[in-house]
């Protein structure tokens, strides 16, 4: 007995104390790198210049250099920036470089102080006068912004330290929620590492393994780093159908699984978003109708654990620590349950099942007393009816909107089903006055569409309702 170890025990004290030591050690880390990216100056110049995203065609003509600034992106302030493309190019061929340079999804360009209308633009650039002067291009506001994670930059020589260590820090993921916490926010400074993109991209890992509810943070830091993966697919010009079919129905499964372990609400918010983020990626990414249809598997769940998002998200007032504001939150889930009855009708079959289907649309779109959620909402089915608002303008053509991936037949019938669901609502809109213009203007908009396919006899019976609720409506007059 006398030869045997001694085990020593930590006492609570020490264990507070080593806890203390390891959070004040990320939290310098962290300070100093992000401090070394505010002030380039600080770091070692790169031996090389960024690389440029890939044209997906030849320069043709002569070569021009367009000076270009981008406003209204995640990233304020940024310089003037230039490219070189080839003066007999579209307007088409930039706008789809301009995407992959911003990463931007929608965005309009102004030159010459003239604004100039790029996406399905055949002309060449030389006839558009592209090249004299400076291109500004401007983000639509809340449309998506493809995240760049940084994999071309050249990382600096504390980068690559701490890289170096990748392996034992993503390990710390494991640890209890409040330490992994200070873990997953590090490691969130640097763009996904190969380790996890490759275990990714075998798709041979099961929902449980890639996505693990008992690991919170790590499920989040491998909801990040798929997203990461679903982007390079869905911004690809030729993308890898088998990869996207593994994400959205690994995504599916995750929404769909049982709750085993009680989770903050708040960070079961944020996974919920970032998962929802990847899902419509890959439910806009250009593929064949054949593959996307394969997509859904149980459309019935698929319906409903949306709706129950977006019932949950309706509730928060977003998330302050990660930005995101409540709009978003329940935009996300309501454009994947849009983009779902697209892709597979059996959706929408099981979305008229739902009795409480039509109180969640009146509850977002009318009763929601904040502007920003139902003008959220209202512009997802804007998206579909492919109008902007009152003055029923159509957009430029956008590659990855719903118009453009589908055909007239598909986008008229889902219009028609919304078309029913309004006008159930229609009448409820003399409760909330102050509150009912969004919905006026998608109806507006969805009537434009599918006006001449609704039977005479239908339209008389709704000018008689209508009428009915203007005569016995009190309205007050405010100056």
């Amino acid at each position: 007995c006398e030869d045997e170890p001694m085990i020593i025990i930590a006492s609570e004290t020490e264990i507070r104390a080593e806890q203390m030591r390891f959070d004040r050690s990320l939290l310098f880390l962290k300070q100093l790198l992000q401090g070394m990216k505010l002030r380039p100056r600080y770091s070692p110049p790169p031996t090389r210049g960024p690389e440029l995203p890939r044209k997906s065609f030849q320069d043709r003509g002569d070569i021009i250099v367009v000076q270009y600034q981008t406003f209204g992106g995640k990233q304020a302030n940024l310089p003037m920036k230039k490219m070189s493309i080839g003066d007999m190019n579209t307007g088409d061929e930039l706008a789809h470089y301009l995407i992959e340079l911003t990463g931007f999804t929608q965005f309009t360009c102004i030159s010459g102080g003239q604004k100039i209308e790029v996406f399905g633009n055949g002309a060449p650039l030389r006839d558009l006068r592209i090249g004299n002067g400076l291109l500004m291009v401007r983000k639509v506001a809340d449309t998506p912004e493809k995240q760049f994670d940084g994999r071309s930059r050249l990382p600096s020589p504390i980068d690559s330290k701490v890289i170096d260590h990748f392996n034992e820090l993503y390990d710390l993921l494991s640890l209890e929620d409040r330490l992994a916490k200070e873990v997953f926010s590090f490691l969130d400074l640097f763009p996904a590492q190969d380790r996890v993109r490759d275990h990714i991209q075998t798709m041979q890992a099961s929902v449980g393994v890639l996505l693990p509810t008992d690991k919170p943070y790590k499920l989040l830091y491998c909801a990040k780093a798929l997203r990461s993966c679903v982007e390079d697919e869905a911004f690809s010009t030729s993308p890898n159908s088998e990869f996207l079919k593994y994400s959205v129905r690994t995504i599916i499964a995750a929404f769909t699984r049982p709750e085993t372990v009680e989770t903050e609400e708040s960070l079961r918010l944020l996974i919920s978003y970032v998962l929802t983020e990847c899902l419509l990626l890959a439910l806009r990414a250009p593929v064949p109708p054949d593959t996307s249809s394969a997509y859904i598997a149980d459309p019935q769940g698929y319906a409903q654990c949306l709706m129950q998002m977006i019932t949950k998200a309706q509730v928060s007032n977003g998330l302050e620590t990660a930005r995101i504001e409540a709009h978003l939150l329940v935009r996300e889930p309501f454009a994947a349950l849009v983009e779902g009855t697209l892709h597979n009708e059996q959706v929408w079959d099981s979305l008229q099942s739902e009795p409480e289907f039509g109180k969640l649309i009146m509850k977002i779109l009318l009763e929601d007393t904040r502007i920003d959620v139902r003008k959220a909402v209202a512009d997802v089915i804007f998206g579909l009816s492919g109008t902007s608002g009152t003055k029923v303008l159509y957009k430029p053509q956008d590659p990855r909107s719903a118009r453009s991936r589908f055909p007239v037949s598909k986008i008229d019938a889902s219009l028609a089903h919304w078309w029913n669901i309004l006008i159930e609502l229609l009448p409820e809109v003399v409760k909330k006055p102050s509150q009912c213009q969004q919905l006026f203007e998608v109806s507006i908009a969805i009537l434009h569409c599918v006006g001449k396919s609704i039977g005479a006899s239908e339209l008389c019976s709704c000018f008689e309702s209508w009428s009915k609720l203007l005569i016995s409506y009190h309205h007050v007059e405010v100056s």
